[in-house]
């Protein structure tokens, strides 16, 4: 019976409130009467759903009905035993049959009339409980959140292991928790840095790395594997119905580290003249620079003419709507050392125009500066 639905008995009990406060408290009768519909108008006209403040108030307009209800049943239970109970075991309980003025009787009788009423009430508190007590045990395990500490202990132990003054970059729905931690708890001085991008983290990384411990979340993220030398830090971050899942990761090295410089940096030319156009590609990596393509935008009114004996790049271009590319690679860079894409090129009409360098490496293309160019 406990894991059945009491509703029907609430309901039962508000109803029978409702017709004892109209027989017996009329004025409390219409009182809640008009309590609960003033209080039902706005929630049906004016509110999608019902809010806690209605919520809590239309339960509050309830319990006195219900609570009435309950009076009535008590009253119906002394009334049945008084008129068929009694009779029958007062002769051999003869304190059962104690008068309304208990001033002649002994004091044992007394003792055993009020340990009656008294087991009568326990056991009428203990059946009006039920449902209350029911509504608590079928709800608590959805409502408690007593032990829901799993985002806290994970960060917690995040941050425990990392050495001071450590940068998190996280973009994470949980990012808030480990500033409260470090700032509170730990006071590791841990930057938390939140809502970023890909430039914005190498950036970060570039200018600590080597200097500061740099550890990040993969969440909303590109794989940054591609770009820097990471390693695993902890277990996955996994809750089941939360939205995201994550592992933290730490930033050894950076992978792809390099300048490019365009000589000149920019091109006056005259009509018909040539011209030598340099890009360097500077390794300031540790690692080999290994670069899958190498991609030239020239303007219309230039032509390149070939390549340039002082390139590295001897290998003439392939041409792909307008853009020459270079795609026999991979084209490695030693670290330290630089790379040049040197070539010839000829002022074929009179324009103002820019030109466009750019280098694939890591699967992630890395723009050179642009050159502008005026033919005149």
């Amino acid at each position: 019976m406990l894991k059945g639905d009491f509703t029907i008995i609430a309901v039962l009990f508000f109803l029978a409130g409702l017709v004892y406060l109209a027989v017996r408290k009329r004025k409390f009768f219409y009182l809640t009467i008009s309590l609960i519909v003033l209080n039902l108008i706005p929630i049906l006209l004016y509110e999608k759903t019902a809010t806690h403040f209605y919520l809590t108030s239309m339960v509050v307009f309830f319990c006195l009905p219900f609570a009435c209800g309950l009076a009535w049943l008590k009253e119906g239970i002394v009334l049945f035993y008084i008129k068929f109970i009694k009779p029958g075991i007062s002769k051999r309980a003869a304190f059962l049959s104690l008068p309304q003025n208990t001033s002649n009787l002994t004091q044992c009788r007394k003792r055993k009339f009020i340990a009656l009423k008294t087991v009568f009430f326990l056991f009428f508190f203990i059946a009006v409980t039920l449902f209350p007590l029911h509504l608590f045990a079928a709800n608590f395990k959805a409502m408690d959140r007593s032990r829901d500490t799993y985002e806290y202990d994970y960060w917690a132990a995040a941050i425990e292991s990392m050495k001071d003054d450590s940068i998190i970059i996280s973009n994470s729905l949980t990012a808030h928790i480990p500033i409260y931690i470090d700032k509170f708890e730990t006071g590791k001085n841990i930057e938390i840095i939140r809502n970023v991008d890909l430039d914005q983290i190498r950036a970060i990384v570039k200018e600590n790395i080597g200097k500061r411990d740099i550890y990040y979340t993969d969440s909303y993220l590109p794989d940054l594997s591609q770009y820097f030398s990471v390693e695993t830090y902890g277990t996955r971050f996994y809750k089941k119905d939360f939205r995201e899942s994550f592992l933290i990761y730490k930033i050894n090295d950076i992978k792809v580290d390099l300048i490019i410089t365009a000589e000149p940096e920019k091109l006056d030319i005259d009509f018909g003249r040539k011209q030598t156009l340099v890009f360097t590609i500077q390794n300031n990596s540790k690692n080999i620079l290994s670069m899958t393509s190498v991609e030239l935008e020239l303007p219309k009114a230039l032509k390149l003419l070939q390549m340039d004996k002082s390139s590295d790049m001897e290998s003439p271009p392939g041409l792909a709507r307008g853009i020459y590319m270079w795609t026999a690679g991979p084209y490695q860079v030693q670290p330290g050392s630089a790379y040049k894409v040197a070539l010839l090129v000829q002022a074929d009409a009179k324009a103002h125009d820019e030109i466009k360098f750019r280098i694939t490496t890591g699967n992630m293309y890395v723009e050179g500066p642009s050159v502008e160019v005026s033919i005149k």
